[in-house]
């Protein structure tokens, strides 16, 4: 799966990713990056993604009373880019192609088509109201790209151009001195005990999933389970815990204190909490979610580790670039200078475009396969 979520742009003297604000575009701040002079560069995610960005945009720039930037990314196809000023208009805009509206994939609003030049105007007014420098002919290059085309001299798969690469060259191209590595997390918030808050299958999804079944319940006019006590700290944990990770002075045992209690809650609440995990199909999604929850809980079920590997792909889009270093592998074994990073990931195929898996320009977005997104993520509930 390619990369999904929202990249967000500010300048403010604390954490962006501290911010309440920016819980309106996400909750789960996975990577944290600064542009220079105060600006930061926040990818985060949410549960009911797409966010709806030109409100969540202009609440940004009215927090840090300075413009903001935002592009929502669905699946490395098309980017929904926002952008405000507080003394200027909210504009929008889809990419790859502007001028033409999204086919494929949902955002909150919908992005209507516009002309190059008309973008490009609201880009410049943007890096003007900003402070920064943009590069012309770069902004257009980067606007203007067009997917390469199957057997129209370019090859598909080295000159193909993601939607959330696509963003990352704007940023660039906008004049930002530079976009730092990622910062380092003040505590492992993928790691246990954060992880059985914070997981995919942990508490803090669940307790969403348990109120997304209730409302979908009620608008059914089925009976509904009522709350349970832990559910309402797990959501508030979950998002207290990513706005706190980067933290330098954070206080990591008063978090884990938190996260026992949250489990302690669930535990009490569950009706058999000494149960193993079910080796056989799961009856419903719920089932399903608590009894792998469980075996998160109980140490016998673990993810494979895969935040270290994540990082050092995101960290490829560092600018200027670093010197060339070998591709990142799960083993960290030698790889030739000359090679193709997208070669050394395990199990990522190159699939012929035009495949039945990937259907190739005639798709709704006219965009080419990629897995390239710094994280690879399932889809959120509520995106198209």
């Amino acid at each position: 799966m390619g990369y999904w979520g929202s990249i967000v742009i500010a300048r403010t003297d604390g954490s962006l990713a501290g911010l309440e604000v920016l819980r309106r575009f996400g909750h789960q701040h996975r990577w944290a990056r600064q542009l220079g002079d105060g600006w930061q560069l926040v990818e985060t995610t949410g549960w009911d993604d797409p966010p709806e960005l030109a409100a969540a945009t202009g609440a940004l720039a009215a927090a840090t009373e300075g413009p903001a930037l935002a592009a929502y990314v669905s699946d490395g196809d098309c980017a929904h880019l926002c952008g405000t000023a507080p003394t200027g208009a909210a504009w929008s805009a889809h990419m790859p192609d502007v001028t033409q509206p999204c086919g494929a994939y949902l955002h909150r609003p919908v992005p209507a088509g516009r002309g190059l030049d008309e973008v490009l105007a609201d880009l410049a007014g943007w890096a003007a109201a900003a402070g920064l420098s943009p590069r012309p002919d770069r902004l257009r290059q980067i606007v203007g790209y067009e997917h390469p085309q199957p057997n129209g001299g370019a090859d598909v798969l080295t000159d193909y151009l993601s939607a959330d690469d696509q963003v990352f060259e704007l940023v660039e191209a906008l004049g930002f001195e530079r976009i730092s590595a990622t910062l380092p997390y003040a505590f492992a918030i993928e790691e246990r005990p954060f992880l059985l808050i914070t997981g995919p299958m942990g508490l803090g999804e669940m307790a969403r999933s348990r109120a997304a079944f209730r409302d979908h319940a009620r608008e059914r006019g089925e009976p509904v389970d009522p709350e349970q006590a832990w559910e309402a700290e797990a959501i508030r944990l979950d998002h207290d815990l990513w706005e706190r990770v980067y933290e330098s002075d954070v206080d990591v045992s008063e978090l884990a204190a938190r996260v026992a209690a949250v489990v302690a809650g669930h535990r009490e609440a569950s009706a058999d909490p000494d149960a193993e995990l079910d080796s056989g199909p799961a009856a419903d999604q719920q089932s399903m979610i608590e009894a792998v929850f469980a075996g998160l809980s109980a140490g016998t079920l673990q993810p494979t580790g895969t935040a270290d590997f994540s990082r050092r792909l995101a960290d490829l889009r560092v600018r200027p670039s670093p010197p060339r270093r070998s591709a990142p592998t799960m083993d960290k074994a030698p790889v030739p200078a000359d090679a193709d990073w997208r070669d050394q990931l395990p199990g990522l195929r190159r699939f012929d475009v035009g495949s039945p898996v990937f259907p190739g320009p005639g798709s709704a977005c006219g965009a080419q396969p990629t897995m390239d997104g710094p994280w690879m993520r399932p889809r959120a509930v509520g995106s198209g």
